[in-house]
């Protein structure tokens, strides 16, 4: 899904991530070549978040901020967290 979680609080319910949003694009062979090589920079590239997890009623509420804890405006907040839906809805 392009996402790797750097860190948790689980007691805070916050989830410390970096969202690489080429981790979720299709190529072909070179591409796939490209993510398997053993030389350069290993740290993760994208744009770092937080997820904030709540409890609301019987139901949990996911809410993204930025590195600082703001809220990220839905703009930005909606494709990503269509991707967590999508890829981990089904647990």
């Amino acid at each position: 899904a392009g996402l790797i979680i750097n860190s948790k609080e689980q007691e805070q319910g916050v989830y410390h991530i970096t969202f690489n949003n080429a981790g979720t694009e299709q190529g072909g062979w070179t591409s796939k070549l490209k993510k398997l090589k053993f030389w350069g920079d290993d740290k993760p590239k994208g744009t770092n978040y937080q997820i904030a997890l709540t409890g609301v009623g019987d139901k949990t509420e996911l809410v993204l901020l930025d590195e600082g804890g703001a809220w990220v405006s839905s703009e930005t907040a909606k494709p990503l967290l269509n991707i967590i839906q999508t890829h981990y809805n089904n647990f």
